[in-house]
């Protein structure tokens, strides 16, 4: 079960990642517009920590989404 667990956090870290970058922000800008700090951006772009429904919304504000816009399936 981790490992699924692990692969998941991997793909859903590589998709914000996308998303981020093709709207043109970098982590310090997405830092600046989520109010969370850049280290936690970067390990949750890795894929290193899960994510809270709080930071994922925060996120998807700043990428101008809806936070099931940003869900990987």
């Amino acid at each position: 079960m981790m490992i699924h667990h692990t692969w998941r956090m991997k793909k859903m870290g590589r998709h914000l990642t996308r998303l981020r970058t093709n709207r043109g922000l970098s982590l310090l800008a997405m830092s600046d517009e989520t109010g969370i700090p850049v280290y936690k951006l970067i390990i949750i772009e890795q894929g290193l920590a899960d994510i809270s429904l709080l930071t994922l919304n925060a996120m998807a504000r700043a990428l101008r989404m809806k936070m099931g816009e940003v869900i990987v399936r």
